[in-house]
């Protein structure tokens, strides 16, 4: 081995029996050569302990051999009595040990050996021992002084073996580390040190470090400030541009300090880290914060920092009021942030405060009430984040901007959203009531011009009684709409008629199919102004009739459902179309003010905003669910009762029990006619069609009675149709016919005998098939 620590990290073979290591406190590799002795005479070896590794050679050659294979020993005894072959040995070994620490003892059989003559030359040849063996008890003092070197390389393997971890340590640091002596050469550094500057260890050492890595201007401040320590003794750090291989600059951060050796003197320790990265990133956050101070300075906005004290208190650490109309007093010098929050409300400051959730991570958006520097109420709108404060609570960070003439113009726009409805609402009204009036005028003028003269009785009283039908239906529209066409005063108003009111509106306008069913079978009651929530009801309609105009007539069909939860006492209005639908983003944003997928100009964005905050107003929710090419659905909430309440007295007339006759022969549907119109309100449709006609336009009758075969559309397809659409409405048909000529119509009547009446029939017959389907309490006498 070259060195101790060669012996610790470069261990001999297991294989060797002479150098093998099998002790991990010490051990010693000793090689015995005799030049003039037989090897039976060597006792070195004679009961070697575990620490001693013995090995004899009777030449020069075959232990050189062993060295040149790199096993070399600790000791090599060397036993002649011949000076001129101990010194030509000594030589021999030195040479080929090539500056090895291995020791070189010689040990003679007489006392000549110990004489001047033999010992001079053979130390001037390089042994480092001269004794003689024959003494009594040598042998054993050999040993003793084997194991006490032994022991001596162990404790310096050890050192070795530490110094080199430490050193291997400090060459994997990713910093700079030097030691320089007060003279200030570099007495040590490390591999960084030798791959920043691209020059080897062996070249550093011994130089000036300030010469090769400190910048010519800086060299003057890096000498004072290792002056300075090795005077004082006390840690100096600073920023320092060091000059790479490469000739870049790179800033470190070198921290200095002062140590003394175990011979007294004093050096300088250094450790540096390349702090260019960060020193940039530093300069980069100083930049930005000077440019958001600016922009803080000139935006129209107000930035906080608010932080709730006990006692439910809040202070304001932080405000930075920009350049906004009417608090400009705010950005005078001392103005306290409590001096800003002051200035809200202290009832909306109160609101906003009870109903936040204090966790961390919460965002907080809202409207609150401030006074600007003249007193007057601004409408500010707020964003803020919650975090979680280092000592406990909620910090909340956010900026305020003034939204007092957006709000105005909201409003506006809501205002004329509206006026657009209601304009929509009354051109639908002026159609339906059009043609009741046109009946009435008609037969009104019919007999100003047989005034004073005769005529027939029977044909006077038809016309009559088709004028009061037209008049009764007018009524009945007027009555309808009574609540749309009220102030917008909160009452209680019937759901289903509501929203047959906006479905009137919107088929005036889109040629669509709405179907509404309800799975409740008595009145639904809601608290509200009947006009805000038809309103609402024709926004989202609307919506879901422009996303179905130009699809497959399989998809322009909008569906509406009504139902009603009575334990938690609340309606359920769901609209499903099968339309374009919207993309995620589109309906997280469609309830938003303004926001319109529409060209500019088309829309003004404020339908779903409007019905959202009518909802919303009504105690109630409004959510949309959307999928882009499937299709929307938007769920209307409202608190809502089940108790049967009567319409609001007016000046209406006593109404009769309504009937609706359906036969394709206008002569069956008169005969019909005059035989129930001594006790009840008839209306007449000669097809199935038209009858159908009259419930989409929510005219409702206590009975309807229909032909059961009809062309185009039968009795029993238009049962089919009234069911899905309008149950309650299917549960009150009747069926008439001249006879039952299929299997289906056998079927159809096998399952409801109790709904035929087979012609021909006589009143009383007629009248009882009307109360059973009618299911009136107190029928008429007959």
């Amino acid at each position: 081995m070259s060195s101790a620590n060669q012996r610790e990290w470069k261990r001999r073979s297991p294989s060797s029996k002479s150098f093998a290591l099998t002790q991990p406190n010490y051990f010693l590799n000793v090689a015995e050569l005799f030049l003039q002795f037989k090897v039976v005479e060597s006792r070195v070896g004679e009961g070697e302990e575990h620490w001693l590794r013995h090995r004899t050679f009777e030449s020069v050659e075959e232990l050189l051999a062993v060295i040149a294979s790199d096993r070399v020993p600790d000791v090599v005894l060397v036993r002649t009595d011949d000076a001129e072959l101990a010194v030509d040995a000594v030589e021999r070994l030195r040479d080929a040990l090539s500056g090895r620490p291995t020791r070189i003892w010689l040990y003679g059989a007489s006392q000549e050996v110990l004489a001047e003559r033999f010992w001079m030359p053979v130390y001037s040849a390089g042994a480092d021992d001269v004794f003689s063996w024959r003494p009594h008890g040598a042998t054993e003092r050999l040993k003793l002084r084997l194991r006490a070197l032994a022991k001596r390389l162990g404790v310096r393997t050890e050192i070795d073996h530490a110094l080199e971890l430490v050193r291997k340590t400090i060459d994997v640091l990713p910093h700079a580390v030097f030691i320089r002596d007060a003279s200030a050469q570099l007495v040590f550094c490390n591999r960084y040190i030798c791959e920043f500057i691209g020059r080897s260890e062996h070249d550093l050492i011994g130089s000036d470090v300030t010469e090769v890595v400190i910048g010519p201007g800086d060299h003057h401040f890096q000498q004072q400030g290792f002056e300075q320590v090795l005077k004082d003794g006390r840690p100096l750090a600073r920023e320092e541009e060091w000059v790479r291989a490469d000739g870049v600059s790179r800033w470190l951060q070198v921290t200095r300090m002062r140590i003394q050796g175990t011979d007294g003197r004093r050096y300088v320790v250094g450790l540096a880290s390349d702090v260019t990265h960060v020193r940039s990133l530093a300069e980069q956050i100083s930049e930005r914060d000077q440019v958001l101070a600016q922009i803080n300075e000139h935006m129209p906005a107000i930035l906080f920092q608010l932080e709730e004290e006990a006692q439910g208190s809040f202070r304001l650490p932080y405000l930075s009021v920009g350049m906004l109309p009417g608090f400009e007093a705010l950005r005078q010098p001392g103005v306290r942030g409590e001096d800003a929050l002051a200035r809200v409300v202290s009832e909306d400051l109160q609101k906003v405060m009870d109903g936040q959730q204090a966790r961390p991570g919460y965002v907080w958006r809202g409207t609150f009430r401030m006074l600007d520097d003249g007193g007057k109420v601004r409408w500010m709108s707020g964003h803020a984040t919650a975090t979680e404060r280092a000592e406990g609570g909620i910090r909340w960070f956010g900026v305020v901007s003034d939204m007092t003439e957006r709000q105005l113009m909201e409003e506006r726009l809501a205002m004329a959203d509206r006026l657009a409805s209601l304009g929509t609402l009354s051109s639908g009204l002026a159609h339906e009531i059009n043609n009741p009036l046109t009946v009435i005028t008609s037969n009104l003028d019919v007999l100003l011009r047989r005034a004073g003269k005769e005529a027939d009785a029977e044909v006077i009283e038809e016309m009559l009684g088709a004028a009061r039908e037209g008049a009764q239906r007018i009524g009945s529209i007027v009555e309808r709409l009574r609540g749309v066409a009220s102030s917008g005063e909160p009452g209680s108003v019937d759901l289903r008629a509501m929203v047959e009111t906006a479905v009137r509106v919107v088929r005036q306008e889109f040629e669509v199919e709405v179907r509404v069913r309800s799975q409740a079978e008595e009145t639904i009651w809601v608290s509200g102004a009947a006009g805000g929530l038809v309103q609402s009801l024709v926004n989202v309609l609307n919506n879901s009739a422009e996303a179905v105009v130009g699809l497959p007539s399989e998809r322009q069909v909008i569906d509406v459902e009504l139902s009603y939860d009575p334990v938690a006492a609340r309606a359920r209005v769901e609209v499903k179309d099968r339309g374009h639908g919207m993309s995620e983003e589109v309906c997280r944003r469609a309830v938003e003010p303004f926001f319109t997928t529409h060209e500019v100009g088309e829309g003004s964005g404020l339908g779903l905003y409007s019905s959202h905050a009518i909802v919303e107003a009504m105690g109630g929710e409004l959510t949309l669910e959307s999928e882009d090419g499937v299709g929307t659905r938007v769920t209307i909430i409202l608190p809502a009762n089940f108790v049967s309440q009567s319409a609001p007295e007016g000046p209406a007339m006593a109404r009769r029990p309504s009937v609706l006759v359906i036969d394709d022969e206008l002569a069956i549907v008169e005969v019909v006619a005059r035989l129930l119109k001594q006790d009840f309100d008839v209306f007449l449709a000669t097809s199935a069609e038209e009858a159908l006609e009259r419930l989409l336009d929510g005219e409702r009758f206590e009975a309807i009675i229909s032909d059961l075969m009809m062309p185009r559309m039968s009795g029993m397809e238009l049962f089919t149709e009234i069911a899905s659409r309008y149950p309650d409405q299917a549960g009150r048909m009747g069926f008439i016919s001249g006879g039952i000529y299929t299997d289906e119509a056998r079927r159809f009547v096998d399952e409801r005998p109790e709904r035929l009446l087979l012609k021909p029939f006589g009143p009383r017959e007629l009248r009882a098939l009307v109360q059973r389907v009618a299911r009136l309490v107190h029928a008429p006498a007959l």
